[in-house]
């Protein structure tokens, strides 16, 4: 099982365009940020969602909780907004309205949806499962079974000779790779600009 903060990591990266990529990292041995592998927020969702059955449910049920409030007007800062009545009294819109809008601006939350999730998830699935404090990670093993299909694992290696780092460079599966020193994941960077940069030493050694 996966935690509620993951969830909704995932279904705020997805909402808000940002982060584009996320990276897994996990322990190996005794060696810990371990490169597992990467993907985009959009393609790995759906797989995270269907780990149960509530988890999808919780998803949709938020996002329309967050849009029925998108169409409430700001209340005075310090004042709880009120249900409106065409909110289903029993929904998750109505249950938790102290979120909706920021108590010192006054403004919208930005993050309800997930807010909204976060609680829904803990309520209906975390808690019955778990006690507190509840799981909010999953394990490499997890991670890997979890996402196999839209998960990018290929890596380029510092401490590579110079042959297998050409090698890896030049057997694309994405416009991205991740680099690393001794499996430990450093940065993830385009395979264009890694090409620009060859193409640039090679130009200055001629």
């Amino acid at each position: 099982m996966v935690g509620d903060e993951v969830a909704c990591t995932f279904a705020g990266a997805v909402r808000l365009g940002k982060p584009a990529k996320i990276v897994f990292v996990g322990k190996k041995g005794n060696n810990d940020g371990h490169f597992l592998g990467w993907g985009h927020p959009v393609e790995l969702l759906p797989y995270l969602l269907e780990v149960d059955p509530q988890y999808a449910l919780s998803y949709y049920t938020a996002l329309s909780a967050d849009r029925q409030w998108q169409l409430v007007e700001p209340p005075p800062t310090k004042v709880q907004p009120p249900i409106q009545i065409w909110m289903k009294p029993d929904g998750l819109a109505p249950k938790h309205p102290w979120m909706a809008f920021d108590n010192v601006s006054g403004l919208p939350n930005p993050f309800l949806a997930e807010q909204l999730l976060a609680a829904d998830i803990g309520e209906k699935v975390e808690n019955k499962l778990y006690p507190k404090p509840n799981p909010t990670w999953i394990s490499p093993v997890r991670v890997v079974e979890l996402f196999r299909p839209r998960l990018y694992t290929k890596t380029i290696d510092e401490n590579w000779s110079e042959e297998l780092q050409l090698n890896a460079l030049f057997e694309p599966d994405a416009d991205y790779v991740a680099l690393t020193q001794n499996g430990k994941y450093k940065a993830i960077v385009s395979r264009l600009s890694l090409l620009g940069e060859l193409v640039k030493t090679m130009v200055k050694q001629k």
